[in-house]
């Protein structure tokens, strides 16, 4: 049986493969630039044990939602691990959520993307759609994503019953307006 190509990525050490080469601190701004090299799946080894880095939400909706491990006609090892990049909202790099094709200037907070030009919600697809995403793709999806999601609207909940939230005061009693 004809064996696919494994995805590309950077050359590794005989053994180590590319442990060295994987930063202990910030690794997702190596595997941000790693994409940018080799194309949104890059394959990295360490020790024999192959992980498959995403770097965008088509990458990792098209590889994760089918059945078979083969992407754009590159084979993805049975057990490899693999990673999507950047799916939290806090790493500082271009990764899934930050995207500039899906959204532009990802980086700016501007809540209104989500929104039609008659001011309504966009129908997103499943790859837009930021709260589908941050939980992954088919058979590696995150099963407790609906706990996590009840969990964020308790706390939420919470915390605007118990907190007056409201403007700072000055010592003669005038509110405090933030800038901008």
């Amino acid at each position: 049986k004809k064996r696919e190509p494994l995805p590309p990525g950077p050359q590794g050490w005989p053994i180590l493969g590319n442990l060295l080469q994987d930063p202990q601190r910030r690794h997702w701004l190596k595997y941000d630039e790693w994409t940018r090299r080799y194309g949104d799946v890059v394959r990295i080894t360490s020790f024999g044990e192959t992980t498959i880095i995403l770097g965008s939400a088509q990458a990792a909706s098209d590889l994760l939602d089918t059945e078979d491990d083969v992407y754009r006609g590159m084979f993805i090892e049975k057990g490899a691990t693999v990673y999507k990049l950047n799916l939290t909202w806090q790493l500082g790099c271009r990764g899934i959520l930050h995207d500039e094709k899906t959204y532009p200037s990802p980086f700016r907070f501007h809540p209104t993307r989500f929104l039609d030009a008659n001011g309504n919600l966009k129908t997103l697809t499943r790859t837009e759609d930021p709260g589908f995403v941050a939980f992954g793709f088919g058979r590696r999806y995150c099963p407790p994503n609906c706990n996590a999601e009840n969990s964020v609207f308790l706390y939420v909940a919470s915390v605007l019953y118990i907190f007056d939230i409201c403007k700072a005061k000055d010592a003669p009693g005038r509110d405090i307006v933030p800038e901008l």
